[in-house]
């Protein structure tokens, strides 16, 4: 698997010059230790490593570790005008800290980004699950509530948010002033996710409880599959029905 195709000047963008987040966020990624994922739940993915149409044009590469069931860090150029960058990871059975989900959107006028902890735990029947995994991110959270532009417009998503949600949403008359501030952010959050949530994880010894993760990173997963494809209308457009399908299978 070629990691190097995680750069954001290795694909063509005719109409600005992505801002470089593959760049910003991939080096603390890099400190796991990653082993491809070609094949997922029975559906080889491996041909979404490097993707060249007219219409789009990018990677989706997969990974895991002891720890990580899957972590996927893709970067595309829709209509050689717009740019995303996706990074989720998720936990194996055996764990319930948090799914990370992070989305840089960049055009040639605007930005939009979002990075969220999603909980696998009932944050109120259990408080010292966010105590422990959600709450040390709250210097982080306060640092860069100037980045909070706008809510998102999508229920589902909200659904799963955790209490340190931040993003910028496209809004009426919103530019791109700010970019680099909403860069920091979204690496700093995957610093704290990678060097303490991951760090400080254990294996879920209650069986019960164990069980319940594994339903809510199922559903949260299915949740991002459905929605996603039935939102984002322009994306499938350009990457084609059959290749958009596979793909939102694979990002989360």
């Amino acid at each position: 698997m070629n990691a190097s195709l995680f750069n954001s000047k290795s694909w063509k963008c005719e109409a600005f010059e992505p801002y470089p987040i593959p760049e910003t966020i991939w080096p603390i990624v890099l400190t796991l230790d990653l082993k491809p994922l070609t094949n997922w739940q029975g559906v080889d993915i491996s041909e979404l490593q490097e993707v060249t149409q007219p219409m789009i044009e990018g990677c989706l590469l997969s990974f895991y570790t002891d720890k990580i069931e899957k972590l996927t860090a893709s970067f595309h150029i829709y209509m050689k005008r717009m740019a995303v960058t996706i990074l989720m990871i998720a936990p194996n059975d055996d764990y319930d800290f948090p799914m990370l989900s992070l989305m840089f959107t960049e055009d040639s006028g605007s930005v939009q980004s979002f990075v969220d902890m999603h909980p696998l735990r009932d944050l109120v029947i259990d408080p010292w699950y966010r105590e422990k995994y959600l709450d040390p991110v709250e210097p982080i959270w306060k640092e860069y509530q100037d980045v909070q532009i706008g809510i998102s417009p999508s229920a589902w998503y909200r659904a799963l948010l955790s209490p340190f949600f931040i993003g910028r949403w496209k809004v009426e008359g919103s530019d791109k002033s700010g970019l680099s501030r909403a860069a920091d952010c979204l690496a700093k959050y995957v610093e704290y996710y990678i060097k303490y949530v991951i760090r400080n994880a254990e294996p879920v010894k209650n069986p019960e409880a164990k069980e319940s993760a594994i339903k809510r990173k199922r559903a949260i997963r299915e949740t991002y599959r459905t929605n996603e494809y039935r939102e984002d209308r322009e994306l499938v457009k350009a990457s084609g029905v059959n290749l958009a399908k596979i793909q939102f299978f694979a990002i989360p």
